[in-house]
Parts: structure tokens; sequence; C-alpha cells
């Protein structure tokens, strides 16, 4: 009688005559029944089994399930309908594979680098470098110091070179690491990079150094914001036409208009003082009355356009378009003096010749004082082409400031709002807040209140100590939007949070298929199913640790059997007998030989599909509908 072989799952392999041998349907050799010499072949077959099948080329006849051990590549392998594939799910080679599964391993032997198979596509794992890169990012490394001891530092490599090491304590390696001979708290910039700077605002600085390589300490510069007022050894210079502004209220501007230098009160009515210091104590060398358009020279609260306490001299002409009104007696020290003309003009030759503005005649034109201690001058040098004074001028109003073109330039606090470039400036002080358009920083925040905040960096952006980056808006998946129309979808390049990762794992459902042949199945809704099919679920997949919500689909089948599953052998038999002599007893019948026909045997085996889904509620896998599959 023939040998029928099945897989396990039930389906007819191949079908073995008896003395026969099958050696084409797969790659064992099947023996039938009374084939001579089964041993070799049996042997063999137990060997196959042992080195599965062991060779540099797959076998030629594979069945679904069946291992090769891949001796080119020392892999055993697994045959799934199609291909075989590795066992360790890894691969080597300078191109992606083509056949994959989730969780795949390649490596890339052309960049040096692995990736896992996510099921969309292939993820680097690492190093974030190719090979041709050189080794590139944040090493964590341990070095011993010059007492033996070991330290913990980062190393941030660019091409095969550590650029920058990051320390948390200051120390001298035992070993000297190139472009590094001690370390300081903080980070330490390789001393074969001359010209790595850092780009970007800095909150604090301990000192700024220029292009020279000159460090400047915060007492190098002037605080703008010390009411107490602030010392400068320096020159200040000004190096446009807007000047200076003082006072609070931008009350006097000092710029130039043109070609002229001009000094302007910005306050109606306001008058102006020049107030000069003695021995005695401050006086006022000159008075403004800006109302009454009244110059004091030496003198408060003048009565007259031009109102001098104390004597004058003259050295050249003095001409009066207007009546001349002095003293009974006419000499060198003119007591008072009365001009009616509202200028007076400095450096007129006797004719009236105008002089060029580079003459030396009127290099150092304007006025003078001569004191015990050498000369006062306000006057006009034709080299900076400016008026010029080697003594303080002083607004004695707070409220005073400088003033170009009507415009307050510098108050005695601050610059005006007016001045809006100072393309000479390189340094400032430490400031309490700033603003950048519609960027403010201020303290610990960074702020736009009109439109997002957009980092174009050239660079990676590097955290000095790892953070968590918080208060992420949560953006939804397209499986989320196709659930619920009110959401809209993020973009591919969003950052999601965890709550998002939870979510859209928890939404994956787990894919089961099992054989539910000898168990109870009901086709509908409610718990009414086999406590065994739950029972396998749960080992499957425990759910204390699975998110609620989170589905399990089961693809599940029975298989039946129907027809005649027993064959009347008796019937079937046809013997024949021998008469022969036994013990002294003559023509005793033995049995001589039997033979037997075919007994025909029917069975029908039919196969129930159903499919079956739970969802884990309160901690639990629970049953929501079992329904029918038709192929």
């Amino acid at each position: 009688m023939s040998y029928r072989l099945n897989k396990t799952d039930g389906t007819l392999l191949t079908e073995l005559i008896d003395g026969n041998i099958d050696a084409t349907t797969t790659n064992l050799t099947f023996i039938g029944k009374n084939y001579t010499g089964f041993g070799e072949v049996l042997n063999e077959n137990f060997i196959k089994l042992l080195e599965s099948f062991a060779n540099t080329s797959a076998p030629s006849k594979p069945i679904k399930g069946q291992c090769w051990f891949d001796t080119s590549n020392n892999r055993l392998k697994v045959y799934d309908g199609t291909t075989f594939r590795s066992t360790d799910n890894s691969s080597t080679s300078s191109t992606a594979p083509l056949e994959k599964i989730v969780g795949d391993i390649w490596i890339d032997s052309s960049k040096n680098q692995m990736y896992f198979w996510d099921g969309i596509d292939w993820i680097l794992v690492g190093p974030d470098y190719q090979k041709s890169q050189g080794l590139s990012g944040l090493q964590v490394a341990t070095v011993k110091d010059t007492f033996g001891l070991n330290k913990v530092i980062l190393k941030l490599y660019i091409g095969g070179s550590p650029v920058v090491i990051i320390a948390k304590e200051a120390f001298t390696p035992a070993v000297e690491i190139t472009g590094f001979t001690a370390f300081r708290v903080g980070i330490n910039i390789s001393t074969n990079y001359s010209n790595f700077i850092f780009g970007g605002t800095a909150d604090k600085a301990l000192s700024i150094v220029d292009t020279l390589g000159n460090p400047y300490e915060i007492n190098d510069f002037v605080n703008a914001t010390d009411v107490s007022g602030d010392t400068m050894a320096g020159r200040l210079l000004i190096a446009n036409d807007n000047g200076l502004i003082v006072g609070a209220d931008s009350d006097h501007t000092i710029k130039v208009n043109g070609d002229t230098v001009e000094q302007r009160n910005n306050i109606t009515n306001s008058n102006h003082k020049l107030v000069l210091n003695k021995a005695s104590g401050p006086y006022t060398a000159q008075y403004w009355d800006a109302e009454n358009q009244r110059l004091g020279i030496m003198k408060d609260n003048p009565a007259y356009t031009l109102d001098v306490t104390g004597s004058g001299r003259f050295t050249g002409d003095l001409n009066i378009n207007g009546n001349l009104t002095v003293g009974t007696v006419v000499n060198e020290e003119v007591k008072s003096l009365r001009i009616a003309d509202k200028q007076i003009q400095l450096a007129l030759p006797e004719d009236s010749t105008l002089l060029d503005s580079a003459s030396q005649f009127v290099d150092d034109a304007g006025l003078l004082i001569e004191t015990t201690a050498g000369s006062i001058k306000w006057t006009y040098r034709v080299a900076t082409g400016s008026w010029t004074t080697e003594d303080n001028i002083n607004i004695a109003d707070t409220n005073g400031s400088y003033k170009i073109d009507g415009n307050d330039i510098l108050t005695r606090t601050a610059l005006a709002s007016s001045v809006t470039s100072a393309p000479g400036l390189v340094n400032i002080g430490g400031l309490t807040s700033l603003t950048v358009d519609n960027l403010t920083f201020d303290g610990d925040e960074i702020k736009n209140t009109t439109n997002g905040i957009t980092l174009n960096a050239a660079g990676p952006i590097n955290l000095t100590t790892k953070q968590v980056i918080s208060n992420v808006t949560t953006v939804a998946s397209a499986r989320a939007v196709a659930e619920n129309a009110l959401l809209t979808e993020g973009n591919a390049n969003d950052v999601v949070t965890k709550q998002y990762v939870d979510v859209e794992i928890g939404a994956r459902p787990y894919v089961f298929g099992i054989d539910a042949t000898g168990l109870t199945v009901t086709i509908g809704t409610g718990d009414s199913i086999n406590a065994d099919v739950k029972a396998i679920l749960v080992t499957l997949a425990a759910p204390g640790s699975i998110p609620n919500g989170t589905l399990a689909k089961i693809h599940a089948s029975k298989i039946a059997s129907s027809g005649t599953d027993t064959a009347n052998v008796n019937s079937a038999l046809n013997k024949s007998f021998l008469a022969v002599d036994s013990g002294g007893t003559q023509n005793a019948s033995v049995l001589q030989d039997v033979s037997a026909a075919a007994v025909p045997i029917t069975t029908t085996f039919t196969t129930t599909r159903f499919t079956m889904e739970y969802k884990v509620i309160a901690g639990a896998w629970t049953h929501m509908t079992t329904v029918a599959y038709t192929p």
C-alpha cells in the first residue's frame, strides 16, 4: 500500500508507491515500503538534516520552513516560501537588500554604517558619519591625569581630528592629546585651529577678544546704565554727523549739519549754560537765554543780547555798525560792549576779503580765555573741520541733550531713538534685555510675539548639557486625521512627542494566526468564546504591559473531516491454504499465501476560517467580534 506524506499544515506533499523512492519532490529522499537498500538513503537524509544542507548554493527544491547553512557566508538561512532569509536578520553589502522585513539589519560596507528596516525605510543606527568623512561627532572618553586619576571627557571630532574637548574639571592629561596640553573647565578648543570661533549670541562671557587676540574685561567698557556715572579713560569718537544727544528728554544735540557743526538745545525756551570750575568753586562762563535770545558771558540771566561780566580785549579792529556806548573813558579795557549786529565775524581781513576755510588765518579762530593755569579755548580747527575745546562741556540741566539737525542725539544717560545706526560699534556692556526686529531676548527667554522663530544654522545645534525639550505641540498622524476630520495632519519633519509615539504604537494592532481545531468558537460579538483562545492570546501578548485600546486581530482556522476513515481489511484478504503433515496428523491445513485487494477510504477535510478581534480594556483582553471568513 502506498504512503501519503502530508506537510504540517495537512496538505499532501507526495504519495509514495511501494518499492520506490521519491528524490524529486524535495531535497530529501523519501523511501517507499519494501524498498531494497533503504539504509544508505535514510542515513544520507539524516546527514543532510544534521548539516542543514550545508553548501555554497541553496537547495534546489526547498519547501517553506526548510533550513540551509550557506557555507559561502557561514550563515543559517530559512526558506520563507519565496527565498532563503538569514536567521540573524542582518546583511552586509554596498547596496540595500531588496528582500527585507521589519527589524532586518543592513551594514553598508561602502560607508561603514548600520541601518534597520522599519517597514517603510532604512533607518540609520550609526555611526552618524560615513567612512569617507572620517571620525566625526561626540565621543565619550576616559583619560588619566598627571596624578593617575581617571577623567571623563567629551571629544568632538571633525574629519578624524579632535576639534573641541569638554571637561567638567581642570586637569593636565598624563599623555598629551594632539592640540590639547591641559584642560580648563568647560569647552576647550584645539590649538591647531586658531581661527575657531563661536557664532551667535552668548548670554555671558568672562572677556571679549578682538581680532588681534587682545582680551577685554568688563571693566574695560563704559557702563551705559550706571546712573551714578562711569569713567572712560580713552577718547569717544562718534564717526557720523548725527553726533551726540544729551538729556533724559533728548534735550541737547551736538551734530554736524552739512559742513556745519551744530549744537542745539531741543527744548523750547530752555536756556543753555556753560559752567567752569576754579579753586573757589564753579562759575557760569556762558549763559544762553533762549526765550530772549541773549548770551551772558561770565554772567547769569543776561539783560542784553550779549551781556558780559568782566573785561574784554580785542587785539585787532572792532567794527560796530550800530551805536557804541561806552563809559566816560575809552581805553583797551572796555567794561561794557554793546553790538547791534547779531553776528560777530572772526578772521575777516580789513579789506573784507573772505578767507579759504582751510586758511591758516581761519585755523584756531574762536574764543580765548587767559587764566593763570593757561588758555581756555573754544576755537575752530581746520585740520578737523570742527569747533574744538580742550575743556569740558557741561549741560547743567539733567534734561538737556545734544542735538543734531534738531534731533536729540545724546542725553545724560542714553543715545536717542533717532540714532539708528552705529556701524563702528564693536563692543557693548552687559545687556538686561535686547530687541532685534520682532525678536526679544530677556533673561532666559527668547520671544517673538509676531511670528515663529527660525533657526538657520550652518552646522549642528549642540546642547552643552543634555536637556529635555518640553511643551512641544502634539502633532496629528495620518491615522489620527482619518479617525477625526477636525484634526490637521502634521508635517513630515515636525518633532513628535512621547504621547504621539505611545498613541501611534498603541494604535497598531497585534496580528496572530492560530489553529482553533478542537476549540469552541461562536460567530458574533460579546465574550462567548472558548477561554482557551483568550488564554492563548494572553500567552502571546500579556495585556498588563499594553496600552488600553490596543487591538489584537486573530485569523483562526478549524479543520474537520467526514467520510469513511476506516477500512474492512478482512473482506479484502485473499487466502490460500496447503495440506501438510504435522505431528502425525495428515493433511493439516496451513496458510500458504495471503494477498489483499485495494480497500478504498473516502475522507473529506473541511477548513473553517474566521477573524477574531480583541481589545485591551482595563488592562485585560476583551473579546469584541468574531467574523466568518470565506476565501
